[in-house]
């Protein structure tokens, strides 16, 4: 753990999940039975006879407990592997050799953890996910043999658990499809604050959508509501969230003092996974107005932090950070140095979404020096994870400075694909709304005229390569409507 909040979170969940369970029904009769036997005096004969009826019908529970279980088990494991994912659907069955020992408490205690791991730490995503569903299975599916598997609140936390992993991908839609599921159940929605925690998601999901328009008002409100209710820790991450919306929208100063409200509640609280945080969007903003010193100062605070704590996933954010700086200061070697020793913390973590962006860096960097074999080598590192991730910004981004390496080395088919691959994806998040989204747009489909004009008669049979590529990645990574449409330049 990296700091005292991380303790006392985890213990709230051990406190919630190490409630004493009500006993089953036949447990209770049993009991009572002890009871009337002890004052009644029922002979003993006719105890032995009951004792065991009383066995035959708890192994008989407890066999339609496993069969329960069992059963949704191997359904949602099946699910998995018409989805394509065969190593996840065969985690899910090995799970069932441990039906006999299953214990909602404990089930609901794991998937607490592994969601809290893999929001905070970016490791164990697809654990935590399939952990999560399983035990809303069982709850949606549950029958008296199985027993309570948690209140309405425990319920709507796990689920919002699922919405914070897909918006830690980046898998926006899939975060909107989840938040449309919980605003539709009266019993979810009557619990405290579920609305302010709904519109804190639903306000991130826009803004990774650039939806900004859509994303402010559900933010002010979820501030309002959590601050109102004295919980400190959520309206800091709602302030935060609202000061990622303003650096979107290039509000600096509105930016500024939102951090600044959500570095004082971290700071208030002790916890130094939210104030790296911070630390790190204060010093993209300073990186975004080309202000390097503060930024530099940034980078470095946050890897002071990072050190502090052990934090090595903060540690690598905050060293990409620094290399960037360095790239563009001109200190090239420096900047390789700095992303190179990124990558080796981020493998440590297991971090593949770290390890693409130090990979991205490395591009970008190569980009720059120039050495565009280099740059295209781990430009395409990046994408593959990327791909795998079903990130889409960071596909497109990438394919951004693989376009520019492979236009310089005069690989047509790459580049063809790669440009009209920015230019298409840039369109679907909607990244081109924005004001650098509409510069790099620009400059895209100049790039796109200048290959047409070289390529000649070639230029058709290129671009009919390219839309073929993208539609691969697009089943890839499940992008049902992804128009691949050539723009007329």
């Amino acid at each position: 753990m990296n700091s005292f909040s991380d303790l006392r979170q985890i213990r709230q969940i051990l406190e919630r999940a190490n409630a004493p369970s009500e006993p089953r029904w036949y447990e209770r009769a049993y009991a009572r039975l002890q009871v009337f036997v002890k004052y009644v005096g029922v002979p003993a004969l006719l105890l032995a006879a009951i004792i065991p009826v009383y066995e035959a019908c708890r192994r008989y529970v407890e066999y339609r407990k496993q069969q329960s279980i069992q059963g949704t088990c191997a359904d949602y494991a099946w699910t998995l592997l018409k989805a394509g994912e065969p190593q996840r659907a065969m985690a899910v069955l090995a799970s069932l050799r441990d039906t006999g020992n299953y214990d909602a408490h404990t089930q609901y205690l794991r998937a607490r953890i592994l969601a809290d791991t893999a929001i905070r730490q970016a490791r164990q995503q697809q654990e935590a996910e399939d952990t999560i569903n399983l035990l809303l299975l069982l709850h949606k599916n549950r029958s008296w043999f199985l027993g309570p598997l948690g209140s309405p609140r425990d319920i709507l936390e796990l689920r919002l658990g699922l919405v914070d992993i897909s918006i830690q991908l980046t898998q926006a839609r899939k975060a909107q499809a989840l938040l449309r599921a919980i605003r539709a159940s009266p019993d979810l929605m009557n619990q405290s604050l579920a609305d302010a925690e709904v519109k804190l998601r639903a306000g991130k999901a826009h803004i990774l959508l650039h939806e900004t328009k859509l994303a402010e008002a559900p933010l002010l409100s979820a501030v309002r509501q959590f601050t109102r209710a004295g919980r400190s820790e959520s309206a800091a991450e709602a302030s935060f969230a609202l000061g990622n919306l303003y650096a979107t929208l290039n509000r600096s100063v509105d930016a500024r003092k939102e951090y600044a409200v959500a570095e004082q509640n971290y700071t208030s609280r002790g916890d130094t996974f939210g104030l790296t945080r911070v630390t790190n969007n204060l010093a993209n903003l300073s990186m975004r107005d080309q202000d390097l010193v503060r930024a530099r100062y940034f980078f470095e605070r946050e890897q002071t932090f990072a050190r502090e704590t052990g934090d090595n996933r903060g540690l690598a954010r905050a060293l990409v950070g620094l290399a960037a700086v360095s790239r563009n200061e001109g200190r090239l070697d420096e900047s390789i140095t700095l992303a190179t020793e990124a990558v080796e913390a981020y493998r440590q973590q297991s971090d593949n979404a770290g390890l693409a962006s130090a990979y991205q860096n490395l591009a970008n960097t190569y980009v720059r020096q120039p050495n565009y074999p280099q740059a295209l080598y781990f430009g395409k590192r990046a994408l593959i994870m990327f791909e795998e991730l079903r990130d889409i910004t960071g596909v497109a981004r990438t394919m951004g400075v693989l376009s520019r390496a492979a236009l310089e080395l005069q690989y047509d088919d790459d580049a063809a694909t790669y440009t009209l691959g920015v230019i298409t994806l840039n369109r679907f998040v909607g990244y081109e709304r924005t004001s650098y989204g509409e510069r790099d747009r620009l400059a895209q489909l100049n790039d796109l005229r200048s290959f047409k004009a070289k390529a000649g008669p070639a230029f058709d049979a290129h671009m009919a390569h390219a839309q073929m590529e993208l539609r691969r990645i697009a089943d890839q990574m499940r992008i049902e409507t992804l128009d691949v449409s050539v723009p007329d330049v």
